[in-house]
């Protein structure tokens, strides 16, 4: 079973995603803050993590280079109409919100293609 991180501050929408996430086949973790998510991505062994952008007015980038630096796939979550995104991370999918399962699953599935 694969593994995902899902950072996610609205605990509602937290939920729901990770009822999708687990329908999906997925075991999930969640963190609903920047802290929790950098311990969380700094110390568990993950496949995968779905960050959303902003989490509370902060922004999750720390996160993400967290994630890149380990090697870990990810999605961005986002509310966003327009998102510029840091150099690094410009090629990371985001899914806007709300989105539906067979979106997220299609997001993850594409980051955890192996890149020759």
């Amino acid at each position: 079973m694969k593994r995902v991180l899902l950072v996610e501050d609205e605990i509602l929408l937290s939920m729901v995603m990770e009822d999708s996430l687990g329908s999906l086949g997925y075991e999930v973790v969640t963190a609903s803050s920047l802290t929790a998510g950098l311990e969380h991505a700094r110390t568990l062994e993950l496949d995968v993590a779905l960050l959303d952008v902003n989490l509370a007015g902060t922004l999750s980038y720390p996160i993400a280079v967290m994630l890149l630096g380990r090697n870990i796939p990810f999605v961005f979550a986002s509310g966003y109409d327009e998102l510029v995104l840091p150099e690094p991370m410009r090629n990371v999918p985001v899914l806007a919100k709300p989105f539906r399962t067979h979106e997220l699953d299609h997001a993850l599935r594409l980051v955890m293609i192996p890149t020759p």
